[in-house]
């Protein structure tokens, strides 16, 4: 069979995903080399010509917000800092991961307080991690009844409140660490319920209301409400969507019927934006959590909504993150499944068709079937810390290549090689 002739029934075929095949697998850390090599396997990662951008566009901007927003909370700058806050968040301002901007500066502003906070929790020092918030809190006194200076100070709270529980379930914790906790999270409560979202007209404080369900006693009553109104605040944020699913998951605060009703219902009330891509949104944040939801989903439906994101959003981000889940997380899990098969075979023409560049960060942070049970990071999380970012950014190019190499293998032969490009690709 010639070469074309092969890439063409590449282009027709289902992704061919052979059990066992070579993969690069991060360690419980994340940041192990490859646990196999095979001298074969690598020869062809060498053979997949695509550019590498690393720092992708939004990191860089990502980068620049939350480092804006540490300096302007370091110097007191708040004058400045509410307002680029209240511009960015009324302005619905993205980042090109789809991130909303006002998040980046509220988190590089508590980002102090909450570092302090969380080194008290490792030491198990509640009264200490408490005063580190409370010396964020402060700034409540100088700029009252400020929406944007009420949200730091709650999300600070939330953050702490996480670093109390770790990764133990909750009835798994010491009274002590179980109590610090519930004492963060009451205080965020009773801070947020100062405003109302829509009044506000604010997104930025929406998705505050959303981070605190796990602090509301019956967390499934509000659960639907204040992600509708959330993402009808934001509705080009597709980690809205995403962390809707995840917390509509049965371990979460949902039911499985609940994720397939909202899902459906996220899919009509964003139709005009995102298509059908609002049901694949909600559904891939709960299979980054749980890959039973596979069998939940109505497959025709979710592929057609990876059709539609990418008819609509053709920005590299996007397309990586789609590749990633799809191409890798997907691709080592159960394939007993055929809904599972299905949805890992889109990654044939998501690469063939809109793949032209890696973005090393996000196949680093691509769940494994493994580590499903972790928060997902969504299109556009927090920047790795500084220590880790080369090994993060080495472990992602690995995966985006071997993954590649694997798929193109029945096209590659001697010398040849895969370009990938903005018009498409090629072998030669």
């Amino acid at each position: 069979m010639s070469k074309l002739a092969r890439l063409s029934a590449l282009r027709s075929a289902p992704n061919q995903t052979r059990a066992g095949a070579f993969r690069f697998r991060a360690s419980p850390q994340g940041s192990q080399a490859p646990n196999v090599r095979n001298f074969s396997e690598e020869i062809l990662v060498g053979r997949i010509d695509i550019p590498l951008r690393n720092p992708t566009p939004d990191m860089q901007q990502s980068e620049m917000l939350l480092a804006r927003g540490r300096h302007l909370a370091r110097q007191e700058g708040w004058d400045s800092l509410v307002a680029e806050i209240q511009e960015t968040d009324q302005a619905r301002r993205l980042t090109p991961g789809l991130r909303l901007q006002a998040e980046l500066l509220s988190q590089g502003a508590r980002e102090d307080a909450v570092s302090a906070a969380r080194s008290a929790a490792h030491d198990n020092a509640p009264e200490r991690a408490m005063a580190a918030i409370k010396m964020l809190e402060t700034a409540l006194s100088d700029y009252p009844g400020s929406l944007a200076v009420t949200q730091v100070v709650v999300m600070a709270h939330v953050d702490t409140a996480e670093a109390w529980r770790g990764h133990m379930a909750q009835d798994h914790q010491s009274d002590l660490r179980a109590n610090a906790r519930k004492a963060h999270l009451a205080r965020a409560t009773e801070l947020l319920d100062q405003f109302d979202p829509f009044q506000q007209n604010s997104a930025l404080y929406a998705k505050a209301r959303c981070a605190l369900l796990s602090g509301d006693p019956n967390p499934r009553a509000r659960l639907q409400d204040d992600y509708e109104d959330l993402i009808e605040l934001d509705p080009r944020g597709p980690e809205h969507m995403m962390h809707f699913g995840r917390d509509l998951l049965p371990d979460h605060y949902g039911s499985w019927e609940m994720l397939d009703v909202m899902a459906r219902r996220t899919y009509r009330q964003v139709r005009d934006i995102w298509g059908t891509g609002a049901y694949s949104w909600v559904y891939l944040g709960a299979l980054q959590q749980n890959a039973d939801a596979a069998r939940r989903l109505e497959t025709d439906l979710f592929v057609e909504g990876l059709h539609d994101i990418l008819q609509r959003n053709h920005d590299q981000h996007v397309v990586n993150l789609l590749a990633a889940f799809t191409g890798y997380t997907l691709a080592q899990g159960d394939h007993s499944e055929a809904n599972a098969r299905r949805l890992a075979d889109c990654f044939n023409w998501i690469a063939r068709d809109h793949l032209h560049e890696i973005h090393p960060r996000i196949w680093a942070d691509a769940p494994s079937p493994c580590q499903g049970s972790r928060p997902p990071r969504g299109l556009g999380g927090p920047p790795f810390a500084q220590g880790d970012a080369t090994g993060h950014s080495d472990l992602g190019s690995k995966r985006a290549l071997s993954t590649l190499a694997q798929h193109f293998e029945p096209v590659l032969s001697g010398e040849q090689r895969v370009y990938f490009r903005p018009e498409g690709i090629k072998v030669a």
